[in-house]
């Protein structure tokens, strides 16, 4: 058996410690508190900034985290005052250290401070909160610890958010358009700038909700349309709305043409937490309009109303004009036609005879007809076309004939459709009227390989499992007395000799006197979903458990803790309960920062971000510490330790902190299943160009069906009484990839329930050996 290596003491009151003496501090059993020891071993796993300062000398113990807020302090910042430290800062901090010195908590939110940093002052802000250490004696304050958080970027960036705000309101306030912002279900104005104010006339807007503000246009429509955009999330657009509308204090309304938008301002939750409107008033620019307007809107009710397409063309061939029928069937909105070239807009029509056809007229100015098959985006159409030369250019009339041609092609493409439709979806069979299986059935025979004569009748359920032969054809019997739909399940023999599970549907297809003419069914192929459902449904199981056990584990040290602190807190404590106490809550803070770990392992290993550091290192060495991390609970249980090395080992190249990590973990295995006074014993080896590790117990030992499941995240192996040794089922997971991660395998064989376990790690030796000293 390996000894443990105990470390000298370092002393805390030390004027100066070097960098990097946290450890040591955690280490130390004699010269350091326990209460100290214990918060260093908090802040040492921590990955957020933290320290302590301790004492009547005010010493600075800081975690590694806080390396970075340190900066160029960081190498003679360990161990000295806190103030001489920062002694840039030392008018702000001091009344800040006096505080909790005293005993006084304190939580501080980006509190900036003016520090030297590289060399040149510049303010940086600090989250951060004192928490006094107490003492034994009444009102004794040992010292305090503090968790913080530089959030120097975040006010920078708030600050830069403003600025830019202010100068968008700006930009909204001089803008030529009216714009305004409305918030909440009931439109609250909370923007308005100087062009919506003038549309308004005066109206008192900020503060008060649309329906206050605008108590004249409830019956126009448009508080309905804000309640949609808001309820629905989708914009609304108006082009040339009408909106009577009166200025403050005059009764008499004056119609507004406007165009606008409104547009839903959505919260980071994705929900709605308001209405932006933007637009511009064209009341001038309809009201020209509107004069010119009615000749021309009578002119295009009559083309409107003819039942085939119409469309000039210019002697460029480019679109002037298109009426109702003519964007019906074309599919596009009459705005994205209009000015656009022919050939742009049907490419299809290049080198047809509708080319030929309309640069003939073109040219001709002779009148032509033609019949075409006209096809696009989102369009297929046959279309009988008449060409007339008009002055700058062409009009054509085309009408629709479609229906006329493709009646039957649609028919026959129905046909071929289905059938392909049948083969996508599985295996068409059909039944006669009294559900028996006979003549010509290809898609059963090439699933099955059953012959006509083999599937016959109710042949076919020989290639069912026999498991589901019977309740098959009870079923099916059932569904054709009944003459109702059959919906089953079952396992066939694939011609391949693979069994495979199907959803069968079928329905009865009727005479027109009512009478069953035959039945219709398919074979569908569920096995792949079948086997993730059920993969699924084990993996959900396994969360369940995992989350229990997670419960279970956390429950005991928080439960110890508890109690600890309860008795702490009593004011009658024997002194002599203290130190007992000291170690309660250690041990029960290491168990928990054990169990956080593994979690955060786990975690890190299936978001890819866990980083090896590899180096040459003797395996012996790593088979130590791994010993000595588990020693108490060796002695605790009686168990006897043998250590086999074989001599002269190589030295491999891997990460010692993981690698120790996987030797202490599948020793403390061993030790939670063997009964108490077991033996365990550690070997290793070197063949060839690796190294092999085992860890062998005489415990409970491993059924066969759970040697492939134990490397399973969560699995938990109970013992023969079935009762659970406790842990989170992770730690053999987080071993196996730790092994992989360095080029290694791990295994475990057993010869069975109540005759014990064996572990083996194999290494590979490191590729390149350093110089010995």
């Amino acid at each position: 058996m390996i000894a443990p290596i105990v470390k000298p003491a370092l002393p805390v009151e030390a004027s100066r410690l070097a960098h990097g003496c946290l450890l040591e501090l955690i280490a130390d059993t004699h010269g350091v508190p326990v209460l100290l020891r214990t918060l260093c071993s908090v802040m040492e796993a921590s990955r957020q900034p933290m320290f302590v300062v301790w004492g009547a000398s005010q010493q600075l113990l800081h975690n590694a985290a806080y390396a970075t807020i340190l900066g160029e302090r960081h190498a003679s910042a360990f161990g000295n005052p806190i103030l001489s430290v920062w002694h840039d800062i030392e008018a702000q901090l001091e009344p800040l250290v006096a505080r909790a010195c005293a005993g006084e908590s304190i939580h501080m939110d980006d509190i900036v401070f003016t520090m030297v940093r590289n060399g040149r002052r510049e303010e940086a802000h600090f989250s951060f909160s004192f928490t006094p250490i107490p003492g034994v004696a009444q009102g004794e304050v040992l010292g305090f610890f503090c968790a913080c958080t530089e959030t120097t970027d975040a006010v920078r960036e708030k600050e830069e958010r403003d600025a830019a705000e202010v100068r968008r309101l700006r930009l909204f306030e001089n803008a030529p358009g009216f714009i305004a912002v409305l918030t909440g279900p009931n439109h609250v104005f909370e923007f308005a700038n100087a062009a919506y104010r003038r549309i308004v006339g005066g109206r008192s807007l900020i503060g008060r909700s649309v329906r206050e503000a605008f108590p004249d246009i409830e019956q126009q429509g448009l508080i309905g349309r804000l309640d949609a955009v808001y309820a629905t999330g989708e914009r609304f657009v108006a082009r040339g709305l009408a909106l009577d509308l009166a200025a403050a204090g005059n009764g008499a309304p004056q119609r507004h043409y406007l165009d606008f938008v409104y547009e839903p301002i959505v919260g980071q939750d994705g929900a709605v937490t308001g209405v932006f409107v933007e637009g511009f008033d064209t009341t001038e620019a309809v009201r020209a309009q509107q004069s010119a307007a009615g000749a021309e809107r009578r002119r295009e009710e009559v083309l409107d109303s003819m039942g085939e397409g119409f469309i000039v063309l210019d002697t460029e061939f480019r679109l002037l004009e298109i009426n109702a029928e003519g964007v019906r069937l074309d599919n596009r909105a009459k705005a994205s036609i209009v000015g656009r070239v022919h050939w742009e807009l049907w490419p299809a029509s290049v080198g047809t005879p509708v080319e030929d056809t309309l640069r003939s007229v073109m040219r001709d100015r002779q009148s032509r007809q033609i019949q075409h098959r006209y096809t696009g985006e989102g369009y297929d159409l046959f279309v009988d076309m008449r060409v007339y030369p008009v002055t700058g250019g062409i009009a054509v009339i085309y009408r629709d004939v479609t229906a006329l041609v493709t009646a039957t092609t649609a028919m026959l493409q129905g046909n071929e459709r289905f059938a392909a439709a049948m083969l996508a979806i599985g295996v068409m069979w059909t039944n006669s009227a009294d559900g028996r299986m006979s003549g010509p059935q290809p898609g059963w025979q090439a699933l099955t390989g059953q012959s006509e004569a083999e599937y016959a009748g109710y042949g076919w359920a020989a290639a069912v499992h026999p498991d589901d032969a019977e309740p098959t054809i009870v079923e099916w019997t059932r569904a054709v007395a009944d003459r109702r739909m059959f919906a089953f399940e079952h396992r066939v023999l694939r011609h391949d000799g693979q069994w495979r599970r199907f959803a069968i549907r079928a329905v009865p297809v009727l005479e027109p006197s009512g009478g069953v003419r035959e039945w219709v069914g398919v074979h569908i192929d569920i096995t792949e979903t079948f086997e993730a459902i059920e993969a699924v449904r084990a993996a959900d199981r396994r969360k369940d458990e995992f989350l229990a056990t997670l419960a279970h584990e956390l429950r005991n040290p928080l439960g110890a803790i508890d109690s600890a602190t309860a008795l702490l807190q009593r004011p009658d404590l024997p002194s002599g309960k203290l130190q007992w106490l000291a170690g309660v809550l250690a041990r029960q803070t290491r168990t928990m920062t054990v169990l956080l770990d593994e979690l955060l392992d786990i975690s890190r290993f299936r978001a890819g971000g866990s980083v090896l550091e590899p180096e040459h290192v003797e395996l012996g060495t790593l088979i130590g510490a791994a010993i000595e991390t588990v020693q108490h609970a060796i002695e605790a249980k009686g168990h006897r330790l043998e250590v086999r090395l074989a001599p002269a080992l190589p030295l491999i190249f891997v990460d010692p902190v993981r690698t120790t990590q996987v030797i202490t973990n599948l020793l403390t295995n061993a030790i939670k299943y063997t009964d108490a006074n077991g033996r365990i014993e550690v070997s290793a080896a070197a063949a060839d160009d690796h190294v092999c590790i085992e860890v062998t117990d005489n415990g409970i030992g491993l059924a066969t069906e759970s040697l492939s499941e134990i490397f399973e995240a969560f699995a938990q192996i109970r013992s023969p009484g079935g009762r659970s040794v406790g842990g989170l089922g992770i730690g053999l997971t987080l071993a196996r990839r730790l092994v992989e991660l360095q080029g290694g395998t791990i295994d475990a064989t057993s010869a069975g329930l109540g005759r014990g376990s064996t572990f083996r790690v194999v290494l590979p030796v490191a590729a390149a050996k350093p110089n010995r000293p």
